[in-house]
């Protein structure tokens, strides 16, 4: 099968395959956090460029995936503590003006780091055929 990725917001989508990719909800650390009620808004509107659908040859979505920028160091211990932590990062970042420091090359805009649409395309395919770390 060959896949493909698309922004999500780049075209409509039909609601079957939707219902049919979501159906199971998302996963309690994402629905029942309030701190994600928060920001998750924020999230989708600041990194809409990191909101990716993979989709294969008909162009029915069969997996999909965002990321957030977030800032390190290089530490181990600077790391995000979690899901929560690293979507806070992101946005608070993002308010502050504070760009990942790979988005400081000429040439790549404030806060986009270059290549994450083709790291989340590979992250979404490994889990579309059931190989990424969840199996």
């Amino acid at each position: 099968m060959r896949l493909k990725t698309e922004k999500t917001g780049a075209r409509p989508w039909d609601e079957a395959h939707l219902k049919e990719l979501f159906g199971e909800g998302f996963p309690e650390f994402v629905t029942a956090d309030r701190l994600v009620k928060n920001y998750i808004g924020r999230v989708r509107e600041f990194f809409a460029d990191l909101d990716l659908m993979l989709v294969d040859e008909d162009g029915v979505p069969v997996a999909s995936g965002w990321g957030v920028p977030v800032r390190w160091d290089g530490r181990p211990e600077s790391l995000p503590s979690g899901y929560t932590e690293a979507l806070v990062r992101a946005v608070e970042g993002h308010e502050q003006g504070v760009a990942h420091p790979a988005a400081r090359r000429p040439g790549v805009g404030r806060g986009r780091v270059q290549g994450a649409e083709r790291v989340d395309a590979a992250l979404l395919t490994s889990f579309a055929r059931g190989d990424g770390p969840d199996g």
